[in-house]
């Protein structure tokens, strides 16, 4: 997560949704919690006490665990963002990411499953929808924007121009694969659409 209390903004940043890219062009406008960089020090000392957020987010907190952490003056007023992704894209994605990462926590596990169908066999035991990560326990979302990887370029255009900020958006941390498509059988395309339906119906995503 990023907040900044000078443009009033705070990014949810879910994993796998151009977090490290979006993250990259907009930290020196802000600060991750807990990342004591001396750029962020005007910021700090400028900030009325009341207002700061006063341990350390996890990195892929979700909208509902900020609500908690952060001070109700600021997080009510300031603009709230979060990205998303095509389901079955996004876990294809995250599939290549913890491959690459042999530091990733889940490495040792993913590895041994050996294949991507039976990564989906196995994500269909434990996960985590996109919509759960922005939205409260009733399913109403607590951020003001959703942006989609699919139209990032212009999204990210969007929220800038709402923060009052102008910097390029550049890729960062890509997986190499192939389209998603190439990917799934009719087993695990099934499998993505029955546990990520509520990401499909909300943010209006198809296979």
């Amino acid at each position: 997560m990023l907040i900044s209390y000078s443009h009033k903004f705070l990014f949810v940043h879910l994993y796998k949704t151009a977090g490290n890219s979006i993250t990259s062009a907009l930290e020196p406008y802000a600060y991750r919690p807990g990342s004591w960089r001396l750029t962020n020090w005007p910021t700090w000392l400028s900030t009325p006490p009341r207002l700061l957020i006063r341990e350390k987010p996890p990195k892929h907190a979700s909208a509902a665990d900020l609500r908690e952490l952060i001070p109700g003056e600021v997080f009510e007023t300031f603009f709230k963002f979060a990205f998303v992704r095509n389901p079955w894209d996004w876990q294809l994605s995250l599939y290549h990411y913890i491959l690459g990462q042999p530091d990733d926590k889940m490495f040792a596990h993913v590895s041994s499953l050996g294949s991507f169908d039976a990564y989906m066999r196995w994500r269909a035991t434990t996960y985590r929808t996109q919509s759960s990560m922005i939205c409260d326990t009733t399913g109403n979302s607590l951020v003001d924007f959703v942006g989609r990887v699919e139209n990032v370029q212009d999204d990210f255009a969007e929220i800038c121009r709402r923060i009052g900020v102008k910097v390029p958006l550049e890729h960062r941390n890509k997986s190499r694969h192939a389209h998603y498509r190439e990917c799934y059988t009719d087993e695990t395309r099934e499998i993505a659409a029955r546990i990520y339906a509520e990401d499909i119906e909300r943010f209006g995503y198809s296979f």
